[in-house]
């Protein structure tokens, strides 16, 4: 196939959450609130960025001052499963570059990508005060939806064009990526996302045999 790298999506790729916002929200709290912004996005009456500065000020209206350490511990729960070590690692072994594009939080992100050993990862930034308090306020790195935005990014570090690279994903905020690598690879049974990928995996380490 000459494949040289594989892109990974994170949340319910690399972790069993689907949703690691979402997870924040749970812890604090604010689930219910964070729907309405979403279906604000979705109707497009708020930017991306807004929707980001809009979820995170729900946690600091909701618990007050948040320090960056408390947002460590949260990110901290969030693990990779076992199939994630031995892919990487196997993927290390073969010369295989690894990249981690998310749409979810940095200190989440790269906490994963250094357990894991990524060659480079991107997602998006919290803002926090000189204090290490959080901020309603963020950039967003990698919009929701329009992931193939970060994907020249991914090729200048690694040095390896998107024609020998796969991308594995799972939902339909995968796509836009998945159009542009030499080979998309749905992880799930997503049937929306099914129809752009060429092949289909239920376990990562069917990512070793693909290669």
């Amino acid at each position: 196939m000459g494949i040289k790298a594989v892109v990974f999506d994170v949340d319910g790729v690399l972790l069993s959450v689907r949703n690691s916002w979402g997870y924040f929200h749970e812890v604090f709290g604010t689930t219910e609130e964070a729907e309405e912004n979403y279906r604000l996005y979705l109707e497009g009456k708020i930017t991306y960025y807004e929707w980001l500065v809009k979820d995170v000020a729900l946690w600091i209206n909701k618990r007050g001052k948040i320090h960056l350490s408390e947002i460590s511990r949260i990110a901290s729960r969030l693990k990779p499963s076992r199939e994630a070590y031995e892919v990487f690692s196997e993927l290390r072994k073969r010369g295989i570059k690894t990249a981690l594009l998310s749409a979810g939080i940095i200190i989440v992100v790269g906490r994963l990508a250094r357990e894991l050993g990524a060659d480079f990862w991107m997602a998006n930034t919290l803002e926090f005060d000189e204090k290490g308090y959080l901020l309603p306020d963020g950039v967003p790195c990698v919009p929701n939806g329009r992931k193939d935005l970060a994907l020249p990014f991914i090729e200048e570090t690694l040095r390896i064009s998107r024609e020998y690279m796969m991308f594995v994903g799972d939902s339909v905020w995968d796509i836009s990526v998945m159009k542009l690598v030499a080979c998309p690879v749905l992880y799930g049974d997503d049937e929306n996302v099914a129809l752009y990928a060429k092949r289909r995996i239920n376990n990562l380490l069917e990512i070793v045999e693909l290669i």
